[in-house]
């Protein structure tokens, strides 16, 4: 089968996810022929599933995702030789760091990567962006960061001074979120998502259907889709959830659920 038509065969319609498919897996062909570690641009959380399936037809040749830090949602794709014990992901990422006065501008991930595609940097050579109180930290393809420290000079109305610093300086992540104890009728992806994202159940279906949930950043277009403990789940303008506890059922025969809601 054609790698395109194996990537269609996995539900991947858009041309564009097609293509950067293709371009990731390009990483192939390239360690087959210099036997060396080979490495791709950041991939969007919803493709590396799909690329794992494909990679893990190819037994002579290893592969690691890294965005930088454990949590990451969009990584890097190295692959190398099977007798290459380990590869060092700093050698294709870094973190671009840079401070900011809270009292006198709010940033925010937007205003961040538009000053960046403002400077002709495409989102594939920026991975996760983290703002904290009073900081920013890019995980940023290491061929473009000094290229950033020198010209990446303003966000929103603030001047700024990036420095790149290595992957072992990344800063406390604070991730703010609730508890939800609630109790659905099934584990079905739209049962759980009217609750979690508090949105009617119905509508829960439609945007379902309409491509707009991911679960484990992968999009189900089906709302029957039975969900596990330890999902996670992005609906599309509303936020992200995880379901980290299934409990016993209720005297109405609801099933007692947890759920963690970032805010």
């Amino acid at each position: 089968m054609h790698i395109r038509d194996e990537i269609k065969s996995m539900g991947i319609k858009d041309i564009e996810s097609q293509t950067k498919m293709i371009k990731a897996l390009n990483v192939i062909g390239k360690v087959s022929k210099t036997y060396g570690v080979e490495g791709t641009d950041f991939i969007p959380p919803e493709l590396i599933g799909y690329l794992e399936q494909i990679l893990n037809k190819h037994r002579d040749i290893k592969y690691l995702f890294s965005g930088g830090y454990d949590d990451a949602e969009y990584a890097i794709l190295m692959a190398y030789p099977d007798f290459i014990e380990f590869v060092e992901p700093s050698d294709f990422l870094c973190i671009l760091e840079f401070e900011f006065s809270k009292d006198k501008v709010d940033i925010n991930h937007r205003d961040v990567l538009g000053s960046l595609m403002g400077l002709g940097i495409v989102r594939e050579k920026v991975g996760d962006i983290i703002i904290g109180e009073g900081y920013v930290q890019i995980f940023v393809k290491r061929d473009i960061a000094e290229f950033l420290e020198i010209n990446f000079i303003k966000v929103k109305r603030s001047t700024i001074e990036p420095k790149i610093v290595g992957l072992d300086e990344i800063r406390d992540r604070v991730q703010e979120f609730k508890e939800i104890n609630t109790t659905v009728k099934s584990l079905r992806l739209d049962a759980v998502a009217s609750s979690g994202f508090n949105v009617p159940r119905n509508k829960a279906a439609k945007d379902i259907k309409a491509g707009k949930v991911k679960v484990n950043h992968i999009y189900v277009e089906s709302s029957s889709h039975q969900l596990s403990e330890g999902d996670l789940i992005s609906y599309r303008g509303q936020g992200r959830i995880i379901l980290t506890d299934i409990g016993s059922l209720s005297k109405k025969d609801r099933i007692r659920i947890e759920i963690r809601k970032f805010l």
